[in-house]
């Protein structure tokens, strides 16, 4: 058919029709396919729906360019900051089922532990939970969730430790520095101590924490002492039953 060729741009051009008969029909129905899929784009994506989009966007893009593993600090604090009390103790942290499950939840997220001496002595009653019949379900799912993920532990006093756990005794910088580049996804971080120490080396990715509402006075701080700002954002909160509230704060 005759007629003069003309370029369709939507962007970028598209196709190459002709004006003739054929041309003309074949540009009314490209027109009527452009025009109902306007109108389906105005009716599905509200204002609030593009917002939402639009404020997500970081997120995608953070995730698409993310080539290190992150460092995830997630620890029971009181209201006042203190994962423990003047007297070593903790149970006013004792998490009920739905802060247990909330727990669970997270470890499952995680692709390894890192511990220092401390906590991972702590842990390791979870080894070996699963053999007392008076353990709730949901408790065993946790030992099970915590025993199959793998544990770094950082000490120069420990001589041994348990199963699906590697022992480190120097070189902390290097050793995560070096894990961090490994493929795989989140390392969780446990212990004050050892999250101060990685603080100050700038490792931390992200600061978690459930509070409770309680008030200690005194103790084991849950705030690395780096002598200096660390810029966070607010990125998720949750509050539970018992009155404890999850923050989650990444770094800017």
């Amino acid at each position: 058919m005759g007629g003069a060729a003309t370029e369709l741009y939507v962007g970028q051009p598209l196709a190459t029709v002709h004006t003739g008969a054929i041309g003309r029909l074949s540009l009314l129905l490209l027109r009527l396919s452009i025009a109902t899929s306007a109108i389906i784009l105005y009716e599905c994506w509200t204002p609030k729906t593009l917002l939402s989009v639009w404020d997500a966007l970081p997120c995608f893009l953070a995730v698409g360019s993310r080539t290190m593993r992150r460092l995830i600090y997630l620890m029971n604090v009181s209201l006042d900051g203190f994962v423990e009390g003047p007297d070593g103790k903790f149970g006013w942290t004792g998490p009920d089922e739905e802060v247990h499950r909330f727990h669970q939840k997270r470890a499952k997220e995680m692709d390894g532990f890192l511990y220092g001496k401390r906590l991972y002595e702590t842990m390791a009653v979870w080894q070996t939970i699963d053999k007392s019949s008076a353990v709730p379900e949901y408790m065993l799912e946790f030992a099970r969730i915590w025993k199959s993920k793998p544990k770094i532990v950082f000490s120069t006093t420990l001589a041994s430790v348990g199963e699906n756990c590697r022992l480190v005794r120097e070189d902390l910088a290097s050793e995560v520095s070096n894990l961090r580049k490994q493929p795989g996804g989140d390392l969780g971080v446990g212990g004050p101590g050892l999250a101060d120490s990685l603080a100050k080396l700038d490792l931390i990715d992200e600061y978690q924490m459930v509070v409770f509402p309680t008030i200690v006075g005194a103790g084991k701080s849950y705030f690395p002492s780096v002598g200096g700002e660390i810029q966070l954002r607010l990125v998720e909160t949750a509050k539970f039953a018992c009155g404890a509230t999850y923050l989650r704060y990444e770094r800017i």
